[in-house]
Formats: C-alpha cells, structure tokens, sequence
C-alpha cells in the first residue's frame, strides 16, 4: 500500500499525543462500542467508554427525532427507530432514497445519531479531565469502517457527514464541575476496522511476533477479516454479512408459516413490507428486543445460553407468541434465503462479493465469506501465499457455536495445523480498542516524523550554499572542458567555421550527470546521509528499546539524488548569452593581440589556432569573467536541485516511519488497561 499522510488525506491536523484524548468508535448495526486512549508520562490507557450503564457494554444505537436520544432509552418512546447507522454516504441514498418517513434523509439520521452519542460520551469527565495541569481541548474521533473498497473510496464522505453534526458540540463549553468549563475541537478520521482489530489482538498480546494470522471480525452489519504478518495487514476481506440478518429472519417468521420459511427473499420482502405496517409498535423495537434474545440464547460466550420460553409481537390487532428455542433460530440461521448486498470491491471476487446475491440461508452466505476469507491467504503487495498459524475470533458474532464449526471446516484448521482462538468476553469493544490504540499510533507516528523532518531539514540547511557552489563548479568546469576546449578544437578543425560566432553561438548543455556527482560528492564529504541515519537509528531505538531487531530501515544517497534524473533540464549555455558585446570586445579579443575583427570577420586557420592557444593559456581569467554569468544562470537549478533534494528526503523520511507501524503496533508493553 502507498504510503499515505492519514491526516492530510482527512485534512486534520496532527497534534501532540500528550495534549489530546483519542476516541476509537465502533459504528455497528444496532450497535455503539467506544474506546478511549490518553497519553500519560509515556504510556498509553486505553478504557472502554460507557454511555447509558455502569458496565461498559455496548449501547443500542437508535434515534428519536423528538428526544434526540440514542440507547435503550429510545425504547420508551414511539416513532421511528433506525438501527443501521453505518452505512456508506452514497449507499444510503440509493438504498433509502432521498427522505424517511419523517421527512429526514437517512444522512442525516446517521450524523443526528453521531451528534446523540458524542454528546453523551463527553458526560465522561476523564475524557477531558485535568492532566499535568492542563485540559484537554482536542478530541480525535477515530471511527472505523469495513474493509471494502466502497468503503474506502467513500471515507472522505462519510468523514464530512459526521463532522457536519458536530459544531453545535464545539461552541458549547462541556463542565467538568461546578466552576471549569472546556471548549472542545473534534476531529474527526476514518479507519480501516480490520486494522483495528489487528492492531487490538497485538494489545492483547495475542500475536507472535512470527506468527501469520487471520483475525476475523463477525459484526452486525459486515463480516471483516484481515491477514496479519509483522505488524501490518497484508490483506484483508469484507462483506455485507452481519448477525443482523438472523434478527430479521426471526421477525419475519412471527409472519410467516413454517412452510413459508423458505421463499425467495423478494416475495418474503413484499409480505415483511405489508406487515410490518400492521406492527403496534415500530420495527426497531422489535428488532432489538429479538437481538438480545438471541443474545441470551447464545450465551456471552457461546456456551452458557438457554432457552428463553417464548416472545412475543402485536400485530394487527392480536398478539403473536413464538418459542425462542432452538428450533425457532435454526430456522432463523438455517433455512431461510438472505440477501448479500455487493461490497463493491475493485478487484474479481469469485465469491460473490462485487455482486448482490441471495442465499438459501445465513449459515451458507457465512460459509461463502469464511471461503472468500480463505482465499484471501497471500501477501496482497508480494503476490505470494502465506501459510495461517492462528485464527482469532473478535465481535459479537463469532460468539455463535455453529460459525465457530464453520470457520474451523473451512479452513481444515487441524489438518493445517491452525490454531482457532475463540472470541474474548469484551469482544464487542475489540474494535473500538483498536481504533483507539491505532489512533495513538498514527499520532505519535506524526509527531516523530515532524521532529525528524526539522532535524534532517536543518542539517540540508548548513549546506545549502556549498550545494549551489557545487552546480555552479560543475558548470563553470564542465564549460571550460566542453567549450574552451572541446568545442573550440572542433571550430579550428572545421573549415566551413570560419568567424568567432561560428563558434560562440554553438550551445552547450551542462550534463544533469555532472550537477548530481558533484552534489553526491559534498554528502559525502559532509556526511550528512550518515548523519541523518544516525539520527533515524537513535530515533528508533529512543521509540522502541526493546524492540526484537534492530533499526533496518536506511536511507541511500540515490534515495534523495537519482530521483531527480529526468525531471532537470539540462543546464544550457550559450557563451553568446553570457558573454556582453563589452566582455566580447575587451575581455576576450584584447589579450589575443589580434588585429580588428567582429564576430563576422573571416579567419584563417592560422588565425583560428593562435586564438585557441591563447584562450588555453587563459583558463583563469576567462573563467573568473563568467563566473557572474554563471552564478545567474544556475541560481535556478540551483534551488531546484536542493528543493527536489528535500521533497526527495522527506519521501524518504515517510517510508522510514510507515515501516515503523508495526514497532508501534507490536509495542504492546506500554499500553495500559486504566
């Protein structure tokens, strides 16, 4: 992957980690999980954020228009409840269309519902409170994403529609008691939750650092993985598959006859549609209250679920009542069709994924992603396979036992040797941590590439003149050898040349070849590629001491010269140019002697050689007369050269610190749980 300026992309700036409050936000489908790191005395705590409990547990994230409330408290109240607020910017317009029932767009329902839970969030006075004196006035709101392509090219997008609702958060000063009061700025990036949910296993210390491992992320709304090796994601795959459609299908069957289950999605779509208008209560309602039934089915770990004896929905008029036993979800998960909408993934997925496609049930469109899933086992930028040691498990659907069996057939895990870790009992905050600790990463990664960059700018600065004196020699010595001497035996040579101009006028080109080796020449003398790798080595080691290898990453002088080869025009010269009518008639005819002659005047060869002499035993005098010259004409490339020399570096500089991610990443040991 290209190395990318996360902050410039987003148009954030990046500020010192010690000054700021990092959120990570895990935006589900029915769901919020929120994480919070601060930085303190070179440590990094990470704490799960709750915001309508006492036990940090996830919150439902609906939204009522009249109460702007999000949670289970939304409950209490009628009207509309929307429980997917993750969906892509453009998406939502297509598959909502451009206003809801309650003449909102759907857009803005997403940004309302934001707006509802940062408010809330920043009821948690530590996310603002008191450290070595000072308030924190800057909150970095990092809110994760699929994996899909959609997903990515949209970021931008989704980024703007979030931040729209959050002025009205800004201008108000938030209380930390009864007499300080803090304005607060937000801003606001979207990350990959595939990188998230890495970077949260390698915090955990689930990760070797010579392990290759999937980590599969099952959510609400998408299935995510991601391939795992040194730090880095080296592929990754996303589908628009979530548990939330198990919650769907057992609504539908409050409406359907059980030899009904099986109908195609369309037809079951129209009977669901007609329905759902005779509900005495709202469609969210009962989808969330069914979603924590199947919850308790499952149990918080998979094992320790029961039955939940029966449930039950008003409808038209007269109340439906169902069993929630295992029969009811496995005709949930196992026999009734779904629809997968398209990822929208830039390359060919055979599995399905650049298409929407219906399947027979949950369980086979689950075992389609864990298929696509394995097939994702390569290196992406190498285009080589990789061999999976572990499987880990995160989100609140892998909790399920049947996706567990699943993922463990699809992959041969005991014929492949694969270790299969279940899920962790706050996986419902895996990826809210991860966005939070990656949030700590970019912004140190930040701030130590801008201390670098004014090291290594301020040692390019103590010789910024030397490097302009050594153009200007490459020039001056490349003209006399070429012009002076080569050119001018050639004009003697040459019969058909008979005047001055014949040979003046022949222009030169200095060699870019001859500005870079004498460029090359002064770092070498200077050292400064030594100097600057010392100083990217203590920087390393100052970053990491217990870093499990040693600083790798070097920068070459063909790094930061070679790549303007191409780019620079060739210096070009013409002695008629540099060279005025006084300098012609004073300085180079009256030390030849000669007698009265122009520029036009015909000369014998004899004539020709005397002047060739002459200008050969004048080398000084000649070359102090166009030093002026020169100066003027290479003050140009001059600049160009060194600022090319310093964009050059500092390209250099950020691949230095992207190869520094996993060191972040992996640098599990100074992160604390508060």
């Amino acid at each position: 992957m290209e190395t990318m300026d996360l902050f410039a992309y987003f148009n954030e700036e990046a500020l010192d980690p010690d000054d700021v409050s990092v959120i990570g936000i895990d935006n589900g489908a029915g769901e919020y999980a929120a994480c919070m790191a601060r930085f303190r005395y070179g440590n990094v705590e990470l704490s799960n954020l709750s915001i309508d409990n006492n036990n940090n547990k996830y919150v439902f994230a609906a939204y009522h228009d009249q109460k702007e409330v999000i949670g289970e408290e939304v409950l209490k109240y009628g009207g509309e409840i929307y429980t997917n607020m993750k969906v892509p910017p453009e998406s939502a317009v297509k598959k909502y269309g451009k206003k809801l029932q309650d003449a909102h767009t759907y857009q803005y329902l997403m940004g309302k519902s934001f707006y509802c839970l940062i408010r809330d969030l920043l009821k948690n006075k530590e996310i603002i409170g008191d450290y070595k004196g000072r308030k924190v006035k800057h909150i970095y709101l990092f809110v994760g994403r699929p994996s899909s392509s959609i997903w990515e090219n949209q970021a931008k997008d989704y980024q703007m529609l979030l931040k729209e609702f959050l002025p009205g958060l800004e201008e108000k000063p938030v209380s930390l008691d009864a007499q300080t009061a803090v304005k607060v700025k937000f801003h606001v990036l979207v990350y990959s939750e595939a990188e998230a949910a890495m970077a949260n296993e390698y915090k955990l210390g689930n990760i070797g650092k010579n392990e290759t491992i999937m980590v599969i992320d099952g959510g609400s709304s998408t299935f995510d993985c991601a391939v795992v090796k040194d730090g880095k994601v080296i592929n990754e795959y996303s589908r628009q598959i979530g548990a939330g459609m198990i919650e769907q299908n057992m609504l539908d069957l409050f409406f359907l006859e059980e030899k009904d289950v099986s109908i195609p999605v369309d037809k079951r779509k129209a009977i669901h549609e007609e329905a759902v208008k005779k509900l005495s209560d709202h469609e969210g309602n009962h989808i969330l209250k069914l979603r924590k039934k199947k919850e308790e089915f499952f149990g918080p770990n998979g094992k320790d679920g029961e039955d939940l004896g029966r449930a039950a929905v008003w409808y038209d008029g007269r109340k439906i009542v169902k069993e929630m036993d295992e029969k009811f979800l496995r005709f949930a998960i196992e026999q009734m069709p779904v629809r997968v909408e398209r990822s929208h993934m830039e390359e060919e997925d055979p599995f399905g994924g650049n298409r929407t496609q219906d399947y027979k049930s949950f369980r086979d469109a689950a075992e389609v992603f864990f298929q696509g899933a394995k097939a994702r086992c390569f290196d992406r930028a190498a285009n080589t396979p990789v061999a999976i040691d572990r499987i880990i498990l995160t989100g609140g659907a892998t909790v399920m036992p049947f996706l567990q069996e699943m993922i463990a057939d699809v992959f041969e895990v005991e014929k492949n040797g694969i270790r299969l870790e279940r899920p962790a009992q706050d996986r419902h905050f895996s990826v809210s941590r991860g966005l939070a600790y990656m949030g700590y990463a970019e912004l140190k990664k930040r701030e130590q590439l801008a201390k670098i960059r004014k090291q290594v700018h301020g040692q390019f600065a103590a010789i910024r003149v030397k490097v302009s004196e050594r153009i200007q020699a490459a020039c001056m010595e490349k003209i006399w050898q070429q012009v002076y001497i080569g050119q001018i035996q050639e004009w003697v040579k040459d019969d058909t040349r008979h005047t001055l101009k014949d040979w003046i006028a022949m222009p030169y080109h200095i060699p870019v070849d001859a500005v870079r080796e004498n460029v090359m020449g002064l770092l070498e003398e200077e050292q400064v590629l030594t100097d600057i790798n010392e100083a990217l080595e203590e920087n390393f080691m100052r970053l990491f001491p217990k870093a499990d290898r040693r600083y790798e990453c070097r920068i070459e002088q063909g790094d930061i010269i070679s790549a303007f080869e191409g780019n620079l025009n060739q210096i070009r010269i013409y002695l008629d140019d540099l060279l005025t009518f006084k300098t012609k008639a004073c300085n180079l005819l009256s030390f030849l002697g000669f007698r009265k002659i122009s520029w036009n005047t015909a000369l014998t060869r004899a004539e020709k050689i005397d002047i060739q002499t002459h200008i050969t035993e004048h080398k000084t005098i000649i070359l102090a007369k166009l030093k002026p010259q020169i100066e003027e004409e290479t003050k140009e490339v001059a600049s160009y050269v060194y600022q090319t020399i310093l964009r050059n570096t500092d390209d250099s500089l950020e691949v230095y610190m992207d190869g520094l991610m996993p060191y972040f990443v992996r640098e599990v040991s100074n992160v604390k749980d508060a």
